[in-house]
């Protein structure tokens, strides 16, 4: 379960949740309306909310996911148009680690 204060970061940028058994991305994700970057591989999801195409700043680029979810993206987030220029962080990324009980940020 990820941390519903996750999803009030309307700054974050970069979102880094590959390898903790996920087995759901929460509809919130589409608050995070900054993403640029989404890492998602190494879960156990079967979908991505349609929520995801509120992220207008996520290209498909950005999206890291097993081919079964990139294929099988929802209708909203293939036709969100996207910007065509990068974008550059000076944020450090907000990574999830299951071995992290405390669930704060890593460097």
């Amino acid at each position: 379960v990820l941390p519903k204060p996750l999803f009030r970061c309307n700054k974050l940028k970069v979102l880094c949740l590959g390898n903790n058994a996920l087995t759901v991305l929460p509809e919130s994700v589409g608050q995070l309306v900054q993403l640029t970057q989404l890492e998602l591989r190494g879960n156990c999801l079967d979908r991505l909310p349609a929520q995801l195409g509120n992220c207008r700043m996520l290209r498909k680029s950005g999206l890291v996911v097993e081919d079964h979810l990139f294929d099988a993206l929802p209708v909203e987030v293939k036709e969100t148009p996207r910007t065509s220029h990068t974008y550059q962080t000076r944020c450090q990324p907000f990574c999830i680690d299951k071995n992290n009980k405390n669930n704060e940020p890593s460097e």
